[in-house]
């Protein structure tokens, strides 16, 4: 798969720009794979399954803060998207 397919694949999951930045690989794959067992024959996400989606993935996206694997920046970006979708 070249960046690009992977590019496509992200953005055809629904992740945002900056969520495909700010996450590792490991993240947009758990994010993508979640999306696939859940989805039935819908296109999108509706909001609160897209917000759902996201706080399954908060603990992980903490843990990896605390490890330092994280910056700042990043987590405090996570941490704003996911209080607008609250």
């Amino acid at each position: 798969m070249t960046a690009a397919e992977f590019i496509l694949c992200c953005k055809n999951a629904g992740l945002t720009a900056d969520e495909i930045d700010e996450w590792n690989i490991g993240t947009i794959i758990d994010y993508i794979h979640m999306r696939v067992r859940s989805q039935s024959d819908k296109n999108v996400y509706s909001d609160d399954e897209r917000y759902k989606i996201l706080k399954q993935l908060e603990p992980d996206i903490e843990d990896k803060y605390r490890r330092g694997e994280i910056t700042v920046e990043k987590y405090q970006r996570f941490k704003k998207q996911l209080g607008e979708w609250e």
